[in-house]
């Protein structure tokens, strides 16, 4: 057998530079926790089990620690990030010729307060089974860092429209800078770590053009004008602003349908950029601390029927679920819809609240409890108000059942990739399916949710457009086929 010297054969690769495309934020002196974003393609094909290795002298990386692979991100399959005095990645697939890749790193560099200037960018390298495919000479690749005034802000707050733990939310924030706000700014803030990088239920508006694959968070204020914000990452940027804040005076803004941080303490970062996306003044991390106490109730889901699961079709929605021993009245039943369901489009919902005595001679009899010719609903939410009077003890015995007229289906599905497929024998991979619904018991007395289905123990889905196939089913196994 003829072994080939990979030394040799790849010895005419290692002058290929990659087109590299980088960004730093905050790219300011002084700035400790930087993230780093490379975009770059090389013009050979890059074998399975390829070391890429990212190169930089300009900071000191933030790496040497066991959590590196906590704040890796990448485009493509990877084996695994490592840092070894740069920070190297490992591909576990093959990456074609001029395929563009993209890597992202958490907190990665702290920028000294003299590293204002510009420097020698980041270089890339590739090596497969220990010897060089590809090195970077390119002098071309700079990056600039500047100087930013390190502002503080006064009276923060946020106030979220439901405390609980992982609900989806409103959050109101107040605050004061020491720097002047001009139309054409961005605010951009960080909700650190503690935080899901998936902190919304992002609204893909599907924006032609570069625009197109930006994730959009529904926001409004009142100091700041008509407002668009876009979720990155950990990162929120309100864009948009098009009203003059002056320095020592209050900025508000709400940021719509976020999730609750289940964490009792995070910190919050404040960057204000100009019409040149420069950072002009930030902030070190506010810390805030949220009530940290979940439910204490659960949902137990039986099923989930839909009459009809066409697209933009009306179907009735009839939920069966058990809330245990509760008494039960003068709260708010929420049933969370996902995120593709539109109730814009919606006519005025009727909802139905029955009742099974499962401990009963007759546990099949269905109950009347309360009747809404017309509930309320707010963001994803349908709220069906349980007045004082109609309070009503129940107990595990007791099956819930929750019928819903005249939803207007969704536009689009999700197509199933597998989640389900190993729960569920009759959802195929390639099955449309919605994405999940939860309910809660809220009280308002108290702004928090009381009982709660959690997600893969206690949810349901349902399939969409799936011709002469309508099926539902309960993630903890059970499935129903009509």
């Amino acid at each position: 057998m003829k072994f080939i010297n990979l030394t040799v054969f790849f010895s005419f690769l290692k002058l290929i530079n990659p087109m590299i495309y980088s960004e730093i934020f905050p790219a300011v002196s002084g700035a400790p926790n930087g993230d780093i974003y490379l975009h770059f393609a090389y013009p050979i094909r890059l074998p399975a089990k390829t070391v890429i290795t990212i190169h930089q002298s300009f900071a000191m990386w933030q790496y040497p620690y066991s959590l590196i692979p906590d704040k890796c991100w990448c485009n493509f399959d990877y084996l695994w990030c490592q840092y070894n005095g740069q920070v190297q990645f490992q591909t576990s697939v093959e990456i074609p010729p001029n395929k563009i890749i993209e890597i992202y790193l958490d907190a990665a560099i702290s920028l000294s307060l003299t590293a204002a200037g510009t420097h020698p960018g980041f270089t890339v390298t590739a090596s497969w089974l220990g010897v060089d495919i590809a090195q970077d000479f390119s002098s071309s690749n700079t990056v600039t860092i500047k100087t930013a005034n390190a502002y503080s802000t006064h009276n923060w707050q946020i106030v979220f429209d439901i405390m609980t733990p992982g609900a989806i939310s409103n959050y109101v924030f107040k605050l004061t800078s020491d720097s002047d706000i001009n139309p054409g700014y961005k605010i951009v803030v960080n909700f650190g770590r503690k935080v899901s990088s998936w902190i919304c239920e992002p609204k893909n508006l599907n924006i032609a053009g570069d625009k197109k694959s930006l994730y959009y968070v529904g926001c409004h204020s009142d100091t700041l004008g008509d407002i668009s914000c876009i979720a990155k990452h950990w990162y929120l940027i309100i864009t948009g602003i098009s009203k003059t804040v002056l320095a020592g005076n209050i900025i508000d803004f709400t940021l719509e349908n976020l999730w609750t941080p289940v964490f009792g303490y995070f910190l919050v970062k404040y960057f204000i950029l100009d019409t040149n996306d420069d950072v002009q003044s930030y902030t070190d991390a506010v810390g805030f601390t949220i009530n940290n106490d979940f439910p204490s109730g659960y949902i137990d889901f039986k099923s989930l029927r839909v009459s009809d699961n066409h697209l933009l079709n009306a179907a009735k929605y009839e939920f069966e679920f058990y809330v245990g021993s509760m008494n039960l009245g003068n709260y708010y039943i929420l049933v969370l819809f996902p995120q593709q369901y539109n109730f814009a489009i919606n006519p005025p919902f009727t909802c139905n609240l029955t009742y099974f005595d499962e401990s009963s001679q007759t546990p099949d009899k269905e109950i009347f409890w309360v009747f809404l010719s017309d509930c309320n609903y707010d963001n994803k939410y349908i709220a069906i108000w349980v007045p004082p009077e109609n309070t009503r003890q129940f107990t595990s015995n007791m099956r819930l059942k929750v019928a819903i007229d005249s939803i207007i289906n969704p536009k689009y599905a999700c197509k199933n990739t597998g989640f389900a497929s190993w729960e569920n024998p009759n959802i195929e991979d390639d099955d449309y399916v919605s994405g999940k619904f939860d309910i809660e018991i809220f009280d308002p007395s108290i702004a928090k949710s009381i009982a709660k289905s959690w997600e893969m123990h206690h949810n349901v889905y349902t399939g969409l457009s799936k011709p002469n196939k309508i099926f539902q089913f309960v993630s903890k196994g059970s499935y129903y086929i009509s």
